[in-house]
């Protein structure tokens, strides 16, 4: 090609050989880098300086995923509030979720962890603080509020309020709609559930926990068609199971061994 014009006009000829395209050809043919091969970082040509140049390479590595444990949140009444201000107080942080009254207790245990936990007495606060409140930014901070996990049972006898009684002693004839009647001058009833091999016993889960006091305050002890009924706050789903299966493990084992 005679100018630089020719190489516009016309397409580069694909088959010409290699060392007729090699444009480092001014430099000593062992200072050039063969192909598909990573350079060195630094290439120094003492017969001809004006052909030292330097090479950045940034090293590619292959790294191995990093699997984040799952954490499973489960719904209940007390939220964790991560990424306060370490020097955040009871009163600011109740002034700021507003709705005194709505919180049961506030635990700054770890407050110099930047985190706190509220513990509030009726779930649909609960769940409406945790959507409200979620990502937003209070003292130049972005929170993080989640469920709270759920605190170990120390006496599974006397398992504390959480908002759920079950009645026992119910007589056949009672229907759900009857015990929705009778609970729910108490507070607002979520659920009311039973076991079919259980038919004396039901469940009545309330929103608020005070609404669960009151009912077991004012019921347990009452007659209800002609049966006298008792009222217990109930274990969270599973724990009386749970304790059930492994003292009825006990005894088998006691009893085979005496056998």
């Amino acid at each position: 090609m005679d100018s630089w014009g020719d190489f516009l006009a016309t397409p580069p000829n694909m088959t010409t050989p290699r060392q007729e395209m090699n444009y480092l050809s001014d430099l000593p043919p062992l200072l050039q880098p063969p192909p598909f091969e990573i350079p060195t970082t630094y290439f120094q040509s003492s017969s001809f300086p004006e052909n030292d140049f330097q090479v950045q390479i940034t090293p590619f590595y292959k790294e191995n995923p990093v699997i984040q444990p799952t954490t499973v949140e489960i719904e209940n009444r007390c939220l964790s509030f991560s990424n306060l201000d370490p020097y955040t107080n009871e009163k600011e942080l109740r002034d700021y979720l507003g709705d005194k009254d709505d919180i049961r207790s506030v635990d700054l245990t770890n407050i110099e962890s930047r985190i706190a936990l509220v513990d509030f007495y009726n779930l649909k606060k609960a769940n409406s603080i945790k959507i409200l409140f979620n990502k937003q930014i209070y003292k130049d901070r972005i929170l993080d509020v989640t469920y709270a996990p759920l605190k170990k049972i120390l006496d599974p006898k006397n398992p504390p309020n959480n908002g759920t009684i079950v009645v026992f002693h119910i007589p056949e004839q009672v229907t759900e709609q009857m015990i929705f009647s009778i609970f729910s001058k108490y507070g607002e009833i979520r659920q009311i559930r039973g076991t079919p091999s259980k038919g004396f016993q039901k469940f009545i889960e309330f929103w608020d926990v005070r609404a669960a006091q009151d009912a077991l305050v004012q019921m347990t002890g009452k007659f209800l068609m002609g049966s006298r009924i008792t009222i217990e706050f109930s274990l969270p789903g599973g724990f009386r199971k749970h304790s059930v299966m492994e003292n009825n493990t006990y005894s088998m084992k006691k009893a085979s061994k005496n056998y």
